[in-house]
């Protein structure tokens, strides 16, 4: 039988294995730190649920809905709360609603009327001119304007990426709205095509956000549950060698050396791991120049209030902060408002994040720095006066890698070792996107690409 090892137990890893393992393929995968999932890890304390890492799944194709049910998590599934569909965006020291509809952005105070009008000739504007890789922020100031790129893109960046527009590549961090300008010129005129098209072909899938009842580290869990042996943890693979077949060298938590061969290698490392992969002769440090890729620290803030001590009615996903506004939180999840049993009794929990690209020296400080920094925030943003009851601090050093002017370099660093190594296959958030959506679509992608190749 074809064996394949798989290096890193985070969602792109354990999608591809298990994937395989489907297929009948044997899988072994190997993991460094003592628990799989990778960032993605659920706490509870006094009564919280806090997420240190991803808060939300965002389903956004029929694929991932089966993927869950085949895990048999369809039970344990929740949906956020119709009342989490608003998204505020703050502006004048003010959290104001996105526009949903046409109709809310003709009557939003979000936006002056010439950045409306702007807008609006957006299906005007041309193509963009010239082969150069354009960023973010020059492409919104192009088709859309500087106020929409100040007090939409740019709070919304900063949630994403915890980054900068002006330096996040349009091509590679945000690939749908390239597309949409080079396939159909307009995003406006384009996404109306793409939904009439959609329509047609009866592919219309509604978008949506879920977590799960115990939190999002279910979704690891029924995977390496399904996995079995077939994961070892405290594993850290120390060279990889090819001859006839794939030899990984790796120390278990004994720190005793071990040698296995197998027929194909998935690596699923993040991409500040991937330059210290030891390829011996096949390839000197091959990936030495992905550790210019930026990993800005990022503070994730739980935080436990009594009801009654907030005075915004939280009827919302979260706010997000423009760097142009006098704050230094990136933006806020309110999480009670998205899914339910998050907090104890008449309490609710909000999540603010801070660093990042915009002030990483933030996330560098201590939790009561870091609380009065918030608290200082939230008591203009939202009204709140009291101390909060609860509070809980998750430090990523090196969090979101940053899709920045260039990255095409580093994906083809990626795509040449694959070339010249064949039956190496790699994927990860430094690669794929950033969400894990896109992780688990990487994950397919990794299991059918190595599936092929074992039937060579």
């Amino acid at each position: 039988m074809k064996e394949v090892a798989i290096i890193g137990a985070g969602i792109t890893g354990l999608t591809a294995a298990w994937k395989m393992q489907q297929a009948g393929i044997s899988v072994r995968v190997f993991e460094k730190r003592d628990q799989p999932g990778g960032s993605i890890r659920t706490v509870e304390e006094e009564g919280y649920l806090i997420e240190e890492g991803p808060n939300t799944l965002q389903l956004s194709t029929q694929k991932h809905e089966n993927f869950l049910k085949d895990l048999k998590l369809e039970n344990e599934l929740v949906s956020a709360s119709p009342k989490a569909k608003n998204r505020f965006l703050v502006r004048n020291k003010t959290p104001l609603a996105a526009p949903l509809s046409p109709l809310q952005f003709l009557k939003t105070p979000l936006f002056s009327k010439k950045a409306k009008c702007r807008l609006l000739m957006e299906p005007f504007i041309p193509r963009h001119r010239d082969d150069t890789e354009e960023s973010l922020a020059d492409f919104v100031r192009r088709r859309l304007g500087h106020e929409v790129l100040d007090y939409a893109i740019n709070p919304f960046v900063g949630g994403i990426y915890a980054g900068n527009p002006e330096k996040l590549s349009l091509k590679y961090a945000f690939p749908k709205l390239y597309q949409l300008e080079k396939n159909h010129r307009s995003l406006i005129l384009g996404s109306i095509k793409l939904y009439r098209k959609k329509k047609r072909e009866r592919t219309l899938y509604k978008t949506r956000s879920i977590s799960f009842q115990s939190g999002l580290q279910a979704l690891p869990t029924a995977i390496a549950r399904d996995l079995g042996e077939q994961i070892t943890l405290r594993a850290n693979v120390q060279k990889i060698a090819r001859s006839e077949k794939w030899k990984i060298s790796w120390s278990d938590h004994n720190g005793e050396i071990h040698e296995d061969c197998f027929d194909a290698v998935i690596s699923a490392v993040t991409a500040t791991s991937l330059p210290f992969l030891d390829f011996g002769t096949v390839s000197p440090n091959p990936f030495k120049n992905l550790s210019e890729i930026v990993h800005p620290p990022v503070a994730s803030i739980a935080m436990g209030f009594r009801k009654k001590d907030i005075p915004h009615d939280l009827d919302g996903f979260g706010m997000l902060v423009p760097s142009s506004e006098p704050f230094q939180i990136l933006g806020t999840l309110f999480n009670s408002s998205l899914f339910p049993h998050r907090a104890p009794k008449d309490h609710t929990l909000l999540t603010t994040f801070v660093g990042g690209t915009r002030t990483p020296e933030n996330a560098q400080l201590s939790p009561e720095e870091l609380q009065n920094l918030v608290m200082k925030d939230l008591s203009v943003l939202l009204g709140i006066k009291s101390q909060p009851v609860f509070q809980h601090t998750t430090l990523w050093p090196q969090a979101i890698p940053q899709y920045q002017i260039g990255h095409g370099q580093h994906i083809a660093t990626i795509q040449a070792f694959e070339k010249e190594n064949p039956g190496f296959f790699i994927g990860g958030n430094g690669r794929d996107g950033i969400s894990l959506s896109h992780c688990i679509d990487a994950g397919e992608r990794l299991s059918q690409e190595t599936l092929q190749f074992l039937k060579q």
